[in-house]
């Protein structure tokens, strides 16, 4: 079993400090960069690292920083991905979703909110943002997911012919395939900081019924 860390990026070298936390706690990180589309940096990174079906894999964004220690870090992911039944874990997530589409929005209904992200330029000017107490979710937020080979060749990782954008709705696309195929999706305390306020393009939106349309027979989507 290898692990394995692929980051679609614009410039491998503002990710050096995040490169060297994975390093540290195990993983091979594999920067894919200037990819047509998430969808096909995704693949080209599985295909360049070699990633067998019982490897542990990490897709996660650019402008991240892990604030977990190296070893808590590692044993909530291997707590979970030794489990076959999991699909992906990740930070933040919905137990509900429905046409709407975005997580965040879904999981204000019904308190399906789980998971707990720092925002922020830096540590010294970070606030969490806390989505809710759910552990087992529908679909989570791409910043970070953590997930095995298995499941990955399992679903479908091309780009949907409908889709406008190139940069988003792939974390409901391979979330929501996992939940059909009755996988587990979860939120786990990692303690993460992102950068990005988290704010969405006009293509994000111009999207949002494309996804519906090629999602709509699995929703709505709940889980306990």
């Amino acid at each position: 079993m290898n692990r394995h860390v692929i980051i679609p990026t614009t410039d491998a070298s503002k990710a050096e400090n995040l490169k060297e936390y994975f390093v540290e706690a195990g993983w091979d990180v594999h920067f894919v960069e200037n990819a047509a589309n998430i969808f096909d940096a995704h693949r080209k990174g599985l295909e360049d690292a070699g990633v067998l079906a019982n490897d542990k894999v990490i897709l996660c964004h650019d402008d991240i920083e892990i604030l977990s220690a190296p070893k808590v870090f590692n044993t909530l992911i291997d707590n979970h991905l030794d489990d076959s039944q999991t699909g992906f874990i990740g930070v933040a997530g919905s137990a509900y979703v429905n046409h709407q589409i975005n997580w965040f929005q879904c999981s204000k209904q019904n308190d399906s909110g789980g998971g707990i992200v720092f925002h922020g330029d830096s540590v010294l000017r970070m606030a969490p943002s806390f989505y809710g107490h759910r552990e087992n979710v529908v679909v989570l937020d791409g910043l970070f997911l953590a997930t095995t080979g298995k499941v990955l060749y399992g679903i479908n990782m091309n780009k949907p012919k409908s889709f406008v954008s190139s940069w988003h709705h792939y974390d409901f696309s391979y979330c929501i395939q996992a939940h059909s195929k009755r996988l587990k999706n979860k939120t786990v305390p990692i303690s993460i900081l992102h950068r990005s306020p988290g704010s969405y393009n006009q293509s994000y939106f111009d999207d949002i019924p494309n996804v519906a349309s090629v999602f709509d027979r699995y929703l709505p989507a709940v889980v306990n």
